[in-house]
């Protein structure tokens, strides 16, 4: 039973790499393929500018704070205080089970703050920064999978 559970974990972590490619990041990889340091520190995808952690199963639920907490702890004892890790918001992306096709993704509320000022920031200049990666890469998002 738990070979099958962990071999779902790692379909779940190639199907997230694989939207993550779609949207650009042509490099995004596994942690577990590309940096056993990030793994370790519950980080499932690497070469993108997102701490992701993905689960995959847990239909009663996770404690999303103790997740975070835990994510945080590893990213202090694993990193260097300047390592752009430690930039990056954590995100979990969860899908409880394989009846549903729900996928919840999670955030700290600060950086889902912080994301929507950017977004909100390129609708206010207008045009011009439509070219902008994060533009591009939302819009991508939403037509692909929104």
């Amino acid at each position: 039973m738990a070979n099958k559970n962990r071999d779902k974990g790692h379909r779940y972590e190639r199907w997230w790499a694989n939207i993550f490619k779609d949207l650009g990041w042509e490099k995004c990889i596994t942690a577990r393929q590309g940096s056993r340091i990030m793994d370790d520190s519950g980080i499932d995808l690497i070469n993108i500018p997102y701490n992701m952690q993905l689960k995959y199963g847990y239909p009663r639920g996770i404690n999303y704070k103790t997740l975070f907490d835990s994510i945080d702890a590893c990213k202090e004892k694993n990193f260097m205080d300047d390592d752009k890790v430690h930039a990056y918001p954590t995100v979990i992306a969860h899908k409880k089970s394989t009846k549903s096709n729900e996928h919840f993704v999670v955030m700290k509320a600060e950086d889902w703050i912080e994301l929507i000022k950017r977004v909100e920031d390129i609708n206010q200049r207008g045009t011009d920064d439509k070219n902008s990666e994060l533009y591009k890469d939302l819009t991508k998002l939403i037509q692909n999978y929104g």
